[in-house]
């Protein structure tokens, strides 16, 4: 999640400078950056917020992504509904055991 407080807003299309996304010497198109944000790239999204008209990202949010890329196994998300789930599991688990 980008934390306006700590991380600086570019734009998506400044984040397109960005030395480290460079691949054979070439940036990636506008339109890379926009669907990674939109639809994800193995089961990742590029963390994205709006800034009046303008998409931006951070890039420290774009180093977390690649991160993300690199790191992930299945690139499957854990949605808020399945944590959720899980918390209530795991305490119902712990009373059942005498713990909780």
């Amino acid at each position: 999640m980008i934390d306006l407080t700590s991380e600086d807003p570019i734009t998506l299309r400044d984040a397109t400078k960005l030395s480290f996304l460079r691949r054979n010497g070439r940036r990636p198109n506008l339109a890379t950056l926009y669907r990674w944000s939109q639809i994800g790239l193995k089961g990742h999204t590029l963390e994205c917020v709006q800034i009046g008209a303008s998409r931006c990202t951070t890039r420290e949010a774009v180093l977390r992504f690649i991160e993300r890329l690199t790191n992930g196994t299945s690139g499957a998300t854990v949605t808020t509904v399945q944590r959720r789930r899980a918390i209530a599991r795991a305490e119902r688990e712990l009373r059942e055991d005498g713990i909780g």
